[in-house]
């Protein structure tokens, strides 16, 4: 591991655990310097999410709580002769909702988009072309 005085943070991806990461800092911890690197050109990964209340308490909740677009008080599953339905509030978000979020909260220099990361090292990010970070 390097050692040294740091910089800030540096996250390579913009899917959701990246992006969540993200959001996380810049709401908790304004100062602290950061970029998000993403090879798309948006954040928040391709799939559709699901998320239990229970799974998130305190400020983890507050922080996924705007991306939520639709929630349920319980859902039902079905396996062949066995119905149940469970009361377990349930919510969902669009990767969109990920990628409006990132950028209403950071500033432009805080990320980039279409940029692909071809190697992570212990103090650094190596991009495409050979830049540096």
């Amino acid at each position: 591991m390097a050692r040294g005085r740091r910089e800030g943070i540096l996250i390579a991806g913009g899917g959701l655990a990246g992006s969540l990461a993200a959001l996380a800092m810049a709401k908790l911890r304004p100062e602290v310097p950061l970029l998000i690197v993403e090879e798309g050109e948006r954040f928040g990964g391709e799939a559709f999410r699901y998320l239990f209340r229970s799974e998130l308490e305190g400020e983890a909740r507050a922080l996924a709580a705007p991306l939520v677009e639709q929630a349920w008080p319980g859902f039902y599953v079905s396996f062949p002769g066995f119905t149940r339905k469970l009361k377990a509030e349930i919510g969902a978000f669009a990767p969109d909702a990920v990628h409006q979020a990132m950028l209403r909260t950071l500033r432009p220099e805080q990320y980039r988009l279409g940029t692909k990361v071809v190697a992570v090292r212990d103090d650094a990010l190596v991009l495409d072309g050979g830049e540096t970070i």
